[in-house]
C-alpha cells in the first residue's frame, strides 16, 4: 500500500512539475513593463482605388477587389438620396 501511494505521489509531483515548466518559460519571455514590448514592423501598402473601380452599364460605380486567401464575401453600398439626386423636373416627387 505504501509503495503505491509513493508511486502515485511521485507521478503527481512529476506531472505537476512538467506542467509548470512551460509556464515559467512563458513568464520569463514577458517583459515587466509594457513599454518594453517589441513588435515586428507591419508593412502595409493600401490598394489603389482606380485599379478596382468599375462603372456598370447603368452608371453605377462599384469597386471590386478579389482576395483568394479567404472564402468570405463582403459587400456594401451607398445610395445618393435627397434633393440633389432628383432631377429638377421631378422635385418634390417621392418614388
Amino acid at each position: 500500500m505504501k509503495t503505491s501511494r509513493l508511486a502515485l505521489t511521485l507521478a503527481v509531483f512529476g506531472m505537476s512539475a512538467a506542467a509548470a515548466a512551460p509556464l515559467t518559460a512563458q513568464t520569463a519571455a514577458i517583459p515587466d513593463n509594457p513599454e518594453k514590448l517589441v513588435f515586428a514592423p507591419i508593412a502595409y501598402t493600401p490598394p489603389v482605388a482606380r485599379d478596382y473601380r468599375v462603372v456598370l452599364k447603368n452608371g453605377m460605380v462599384v469597386y471590386i477587389a478579389e482576395d483568394p486567401t479567404l472564402p468570405l464575401s463582403t459587400s456594401s453600398s451607398r445610395c445618393a438620396r435627397g434633393p440633389t439626386s432628383c432631377p429638377r423636373a421631378r422635385r418634390g416627387w417621392r418614388g
